[in-house]
């Protein structure tokens, strides 16, 4: 199944989620992942794949933290000379 339509451009974000803390474990670790995805919510989508497979954790059990998108400055236009 492809995560994106001919064409469609690619951004590079960042999501950082967690599992949700109950009375046994109230403090749970945090995981970050880049991805490349055409919007925000593939994003989350690919966490949650990744997450499920690598650490165990279902979107039931977890919350996203943060969804944001990596923004990187080409230096070149940035300043003028």
């Amino acid at each position: 199944m492809p995560t994106r339509a001919k064409g469609e451009v690619l951004h590079e974000y960042i999501v950082i989620g967690r599992k949700l803390p109950t009375e046994k474990e109230p403090v749970t670790p945090i995981y970050k992942m880049q991805t490349f995805a055409s919007n925000s919510v593939i994003a989350k989508s690919r966490f949650w794949y990744f997450i499920s497979m690598l650490h165990r954790l279902k979107k039931a059990n977890g919350e996203i933290l943060e969804c944001k998108e990596s923004v990187l400055l080409n230096l070149r236009t940035s300043f003028p000379v």
